[in-house]
């Protein structure tokens, strides 16, 4: 890249303000300009401050409108997209049971493998407890 073809810093600070600044300033100077010829125009005659008020209200309820129709495309969207992810997910949805199914299966004999020392233990000692309370009637 050559030297002259990077911007100097009066080059970018000129294109900022012609077209950011000054497009800016012209729109502002427009709408000022409108509001007050709207204001003049309407201070007197009724039938056109209605007609204003009307444009108004379209110009405020256009933006909500707009906004309504691009909810009602997502939600198109997604109940189109939630009808195609369902002709595949039966079949998807049932391999992944069996996994879960068969993992559940090996984590219940494993965790039978790790139960049984205890159980035996308490079993054993379940029974001398018998066996003891058996011989000495008396004490507990």
């Amino acid at each position: 890249m050559t030297t002259s073809s990077v911007p100097t810093n009066s080059q970018h600070r000129r294109q900022v303000a012609w077209q950011i600044f000054v497009p800016i300033g012209l729109a502002s100077l427009i709408l000022l300009g409108l509001a007050v010829w709207t204001a003049v125009t309407a201070g007197g005659n009724r039938d056109q401050s209605a007609a204003w008020a009307s444009v108004s209200a379209v110009f405020l309820i256009a933006p909500v409108c707009l906004g309504g129709l691009v909810l009602l495309a997502l939600i198109g969207a997604a109940v189109y997209g939630m009808n195609k992810l369902l002709g595949l997910l039966p079949l998807y949805t049932r391999l992944v049971q069996l996994y879960v199914f068969r993992i559940a299966i090996y984590l219940q004999i494993a965790f039978d493998k790790i139960a049984e020392p205890f159980l035996k233990a308490q079993s054993s000692a379940a029974a001398w407890k018998t066996f003891w309370s058996k011989v000495f009637p008396g004490k507990n």
